[in-house]
């Protein structure tokens, strides 16, 4: 996808800063799409306290990720950017730009940069995981995971049994720190224009409303 001559206009910032009313209000003004960068925002079922658009905040602007998910789903932020490319591929056919928001800064980096291909999670090594760690609690787990990388088990939280799991479901069952990953280049926007537009994601705590036409 060439997006020399297309701008992704990155709207950043914390919760409840007004960056829904900002987008809605920039996107009529660019007669765009919206695209969510917010990983909390994807799911269907947390809908209060992720504080994701409504249909009336919405106000007739297509909004893309926003309760798309169950949180029964298995998703990731590799998934999301293959998607989330793939839609900005077909929005930029017929339009110059397009409207990221969120307050996921790995997702708005993905986005933008790219993320290196890590191999993928034993979904049936994953799954076994975490009935043992139902049975037999989470030191077991730590414990194995000490013996296998000590390198990586002196830096992972311990305390986290979503961390202790994932620290095996992802890496070889005989040594877990020797997998091959494919890095990316360094990093460098696949759109141009990024560079001013995060200048347009610092304002917006200051002033959430666009002047009037």
């Amino acid at each position: 996808m060439n997006v020399n001559n297309k701008t992704l206009v990155i709207i950043a910032g914390p919760t409840a800063v007004g960056k829904t009313a900002f987008c809605v209000q920039l996107a009529k003004r660019l007669q765009t799409e919206i695209i969510s960068a917010d990983s909390r925002q994807f799911y269907k079922e947390t809908v209060i306290g992720t504080a994701a658009p409504t249909k009336k905040e919405m106000d007739g602007v297509p909004h893309h990720f926003v309760g798309n998910l169950s949180i029964f789903d298995y998703y990731n932020v590799s998934i999301y950017e293959r998607e989330a490319m793939a839609l900005l591929g077909n929005l930029f056919q017929e339009k110059d730009f397009v409207i990221a928001t969120g307050g996921s800064g790995l997702y708005i980096d993905t986005l933008c940069y790219g993320i290196d291909n890590l191999p993928d999670i034993d979904l049936n090594l994953r799954n076994s995981l975490i009935q043992r760690f139902q049975k037999e609690g989470l030191e077991p787990l730590v414990a194995q995971l000490q013996q296998l990388d000590e390198e990586y088990f002196a830096i992972v939280d311990q305390k986290k049994s979503q961390a202790g799991c994932a620290s095996f479901g992802s890496l070889p069952a005989n040594r877990t720190n020797i997998y091959f990953v494919e890095k990316k280049d360094q990093k460098q926007s696949r759109f141009q224009n990024n560079k001013n537009l995060f200048d347009i994601a610092a304002r917006t705590t200051q002033s959430t409303y666009l002047p009037a036409d």
